[in-house]
């Protein structure tokens, strides 16, 4: 029975300490037509990405690193999302253009059903499916460890996100670039740092377009965004502080703003 507990505990800090989730990755099938490319110093990005599972800030989320993964090639970037249930889609996006003026747009879109892909997991079954190894795994102390590490430490969740992407010149509107992508999105509380997976998927395209050449001011090593991660939250939390009118109210939000180093 002791050797059991030990087990337990070895998996459990395991799963804490080191992780049990898999990271993010992403892939990319592309073609390139060399003729087409012009220079992009402005580009817009349009989302149409009807089945993301994203919250609300990982939007946010992705639109700060991919517009600091395209600033480290020298382009300026807009994220334009495609909201189905505003009517006037196109006169919004027609304002998007002659506001931003870019020269370039990336139609980005997911291109399929994929919720029979995903993959949900609570540290509970990965412990029950490492402790059902051992002799005594259906042991007393075993079915308490279980339950109580079930239940207090969240699940998280793989989600393959199956997206097109099409990089048009903004003048003629001649396709330059197009992919297809296959990105494991994963995601989830204490196990999975969202921001990361977020990170994966904007350095994914900015690599891509340059390796494929389409980019051609990227660094060879792309900068540590962590740090402007928590400015980014810090900048947020500051601003909603600004709007509260209680004076008490203002000060307990500006001291809860995150502190980065």
């Amino acid at each position: 029975m002791t050797r059991t507990r030990h087990s337990v505990l070895a998996v459990v800090v395991a799963c804490v300490v080191v992780g049990c989730a898999p990271n993010a990755t992403i892939s990319f099938s592309s073609t390139v037509r060399p003729r087409n490319v012009v220079p992009i110093d402005r580009l817009l990005v349009v989302a149409s990405l009807k089945g993301w599972a994203f919250e609300p800030k990982l939007y946010n989320d992705f639109e700060t690193a991919l517009s600091h993964r395209l600033k480290s090639c020298g382009v300026t970037s807009r994220v334009w999302y495609v909201d189905p249930k505003v009517p006037d889609e196109t006169n919004r996006f027609r304002k998007a253009l002659q506001e931003f003026q870019p020269s370039a747009v990336m139609a980005m879109k997911d291109t399929e059903d994929y919720s029979e892909h995903n993959k949900s997991y609570t540290i509970g079954v990965l412990l029950s499916s490492s402790l059902n190894t051992h002799e005594v795994s259906s042991s007393f102390w075993t079915a308490i460890v279980i339950g109580l590490v079930a239940g207090m430490i969240p699940h998280y969740a793989e989600i393959k996100i199956f997206s097109t992407l099409t990089l048009f010149d903004a003048g003629s509107a001649m396709t330059m670039w197009q992919a297809r992508s296959e990105f494991n999105f994963v995601t989830g509380n204490a196990l999975v740092n969202d921001w990361k997976s977020v990170v994966t998927l904007a350095t994914g395209i900015a690599a891509q377009l340059r390796r494929d050449g389409v980019l051609k001011r990227c660094p060879a090593n792309w900068p540590n965004l962590d740090a402007l991660k928590c400015m980014t939250e810090r900048r947020r939390a500051l601003q909603e502080a600004t709007r509260l009118a209680d004076p008490a109210a203002r000060t307990t939000a500006v001291r809860a703003a995150p502190v980065c180093d």
